[in-house]
């Protein structure tokens, strides 16, 4: 490492004559320190020194979820006897014996989805989605895989698994990274990768030695963004469900405008080294502010994101911040502030299956009402406790995100209407928001359902992720393939 900072800081001052080790040492603590504080010049060519030119393509990618259940690595690749792959555009799927149909089918599904991606948000993704579709005889809760992405080919790799016996089925192929998910890492590596049409700067580590770039809530947000807008195509026109509460992004607690409120401008101070309580709301926070700029601006600005991106220099998150408002006429930090997200007076939880039975309910994934605030919006609308969301705005309502998503939507001044199970029966309810107060930090409800926690057996808990700031990180050991057959 000292030899890469010698090296960067030599381009960086001009020097043509190399001094002595020792100035080059104490030289470099200085430079750490300045990078301590802050220094955007020091951080844009040590980035470029030691990342993009040194450690990209060594960085630990691929998928990697907690121990148990199913394990994979590299090495395990012939063991499994892989065949394919099936191939459709961008992606590519290789699948052991019997499983060619549901492998075609995979593929062209998550082609579709990059596709209209592409041609929505404008963003350009360099790299191919490779995923390794495998035959389980019970879908497993807990996946350990480990297969290197490759960096020079730009390939990024992803499990996804079916059921033996169920592989002619309708949506026997699961999507345990959920396609979102993928769309995400895949875009995050887009704007990362040093020879892609982007190159924005990320935060780095070694050891004590940090560089805080101050990019994460754009590189996670407008990943999250991409990979929203695929997903939101994957159900409205292929008919995928993969808004089911099961999945990893579609899990009960994720409510990306709660979480915005909640963070307000501490989102641009976040970084790769915060802690894992801190991104589990930063993560949802992130993607509510690209979903509010969506909503405010229109698409057509947010593809001029797309394109004015690939003009930059390896933005810090201060250029960044200054490109969005430079492209959309408005401050995102003030757009954080002024944020006006209806107060409805709804307390809302996730609907479990053994509830849904004993009372009968036709619901099996949807949000219930547990408490209305008098003199509120929604009890305005005869909202009681107890009602069960089927849908908001038309759409199915399997989680607090899709009600939320609804109200997003409706700002400032529309109405959300509701679909509700109540006794038996169906109605609607028409909720106002022309004269709902803002929702503030004060006045925000408590957080409730656990990211990734499900009623059913299906417990996916993990995501698809590359190892950002720990270039040097590699598996210690090998596992067996337990899980092929049965995990």
């Amino acid at each position: 490492m000292k030899r890469a900072i010698e090296q960067s800081l030599m381009r960086a001052v001009g020097e043509r004559c190399a001094p002595s080790r020792r100035l080059i040492f104490f030289g470099a603590i200085a430079a750490l320190i300045v990078c301590a504080a802050g220094c955007r010049g020091f951080n844009r060519v040590a980035t470029k020194a030691l990342f993009h030119d040194r450690y990209f393509a060594k960085l630990t990618s691929g998928t990697e979820f907690e121990r148990g259940g199913f394990r994979f690595r590299e090495e395990d690749i012939e063991k499994a006897g892989f065949l394919g792959p099936a191939s459709s555009g961008a992606v590519e799927v290789f699948y052991q014996g019997g499983l060619e149909g549901a492998a075609g089918r995979l593929a062209g599904d998550m082609d579709a989805i990059i596709s209209a991606s592409r041609e929505q948000t404008g963003f350009d993704i360099c790299y191919r989605l490779r995923i390794y579709l495998f035959r389980v005889d019970v879908l497993p809760h807990k996946v350990d895989f480990r297969v290197e992405s490759d960096h020079e080919s730009r390939v990024f790799s992803a499990p996804a698994f079916v059921e033996a016996g169920a592989e002619t089925a309708e949506n026997t192929v699961f999507f345990p990274a959920h396609p979102f998910l993928m769309l995400h890492e895949l875009t995050e590596l887009t704007l990362v990768s040093p020879e892609g049409p982007y190159a924005v700067a990320p935060d780095l580590g070694w050891g004590p030695f940090r560089i805080v770039n101050g990019t994460r809530w754009f590189r996670d947000g407008y990943a999250s963004y991409v990979g929203f807008v695929g997903a939101e195509f994957a159900r409205e026109e292929l008919g995928l469900d993969i808004y089911n509460d099961s999945l990893a992004w579609g899990a009960p607690g994720v409510r990306p405008l709660m979480s915005l409120v909640a963070v307000g401008d501490g989102l641009f101070k976040w970084h790769q080294f915060s802690s894992e309580e801190t991104d589990r709301i930063q993560y949802d926070a992130s993607l509510g502010l690209f979903l509010v700029m969506r909503h405010r601006f229109g698409e057509d600005k947010m593809r001029e994101l797309a394109a004015g991106l690939k003009d930059l220099l390896r933005p810090d998150g201060a250029a960044l911040v200054d490109f969005v408002r430079e492209v959309t006429g408005e401050d995102p930090v003030k757009l954080v502030e002024n944020l006006h997200f209806p107060l409805t007076g709804l307390m809302l939880e996730h609907l479990r299956a053994a509830e849904a039975e004993t009372k009968g309910l036709a619901a099996r994934a949807a949000v219930v009402i547990t408490e209305v605030a008098g003199a509120s919006p929604a009890a305005a609308a005869l909202l009681e406790a107890g009602d069960v969301i089927r849908a908001a705005n038309s759409r199915p309502v399997n989680t607090f995100f899709d009600v939320e998503y609804a109200f997003i939507e409706s700002m400032p001044d529309g109405e959300v209407v509701l679909t509700l199970e109540r006794a038996g029966e169906m109605l609607d309810a028409r909720i106002s928001l022309r004269d709902a107060r803002p929702l503030t930090r004060e006045t925000l409800p408590p957080r409730s359902g656990k990211r990734g926690k499900t009623p059913e057996r299906w417990l996916w808990r993990g995501s698809v992720s590359f190892r950002l700031h720990d270039p040097g990180a590699r598996p210690k050991e090998s596992a067996p393939p337990d899980g092929l057959t049965r995990p």
